[in-house]
């Protein structure tokens, strides 16, 4: 699993999941799902092939650079 910390990029990890999903099709949870710590992470699952993980990275990639601008 990764935790990916966006608080430099949001203050709603929520949001930002949703859009990327809308987006992109990339399925992240939101860290608050997980209890207060998790506030301003994403987490991504990546027990997968190498070849899937290296499409979501991708995606999160194209999520990110779409929610910036």
């Amino acid at each position: 699993l990764l935790w990916i910390d966006c608080h430099n990029i949001t203050e709603n990890a929520e949001e930002l999941a949703e859009y990327i999903r809308r987006e992109t099709g990339l399925y992240l949870c939101a860290g608050t799902e997980y209890g207060k710590s998790g506030e301003g992470f994403l987490r991504m699952n990546i027990a997968c092939r190498r070849e899937t993980m290296m499409e979501g990275l991708q995606r999160l990639k194209e999520g990110f650079d779409l929610f910036i601008l």
